[in-house]
C-alpha cells in the first residue's frame, strides 16, 4: 500500500512540475514546435526522394448555392 501512495505522490509531482514549466511565458516561442518537427521528420526520413503520391482519394467542394439548386437539392436525403 505504502508503494502505490509513494507512486502516486511521484505521479502527481511530475505532473505539477511538467505543467508549470510548459506554462512558462519563456516556452511560448516554441509553440507548436512539436507539431513542424513532426512533419520535417516525416517528410525527410520516413519517406526521402519519394517525390508526389497519386492518391485514389477525390475532394469534391460544393457551396449552399448550388446544394440547393437542382440535381442536388435535398441530397442526401436523411430518413
Amino acid at each position: 500500500m505504502r508503494a502505490r501512495l509513494r507512486d502516486t505522490v511521484v505521479a502527481l509531482s511530475a505532473v505539477v512540475a511538467v505543467s508549470g514549466l510548459a506554462s512558462l511565458p519563456l516556452l511560448e516561442r516554441f509553440h507548436g514546435l512539436d507539431i513542424d518537427l513532426l512533419h520535417w521528420l516525416r517528410a525527410h526520413i520516413a519517406a526521402p526522394d519519394r517525390g508526389p503520391v497519386d492518391s485514389p482519394a477525390v475532394v469534391i467542394a460544393i457551396d449552399e448555392k448550388t446544394h440547393a439548386t437542382a440535381p442536388f437539392e435535398g441530397i442526401p436525403k436523411v430518413m
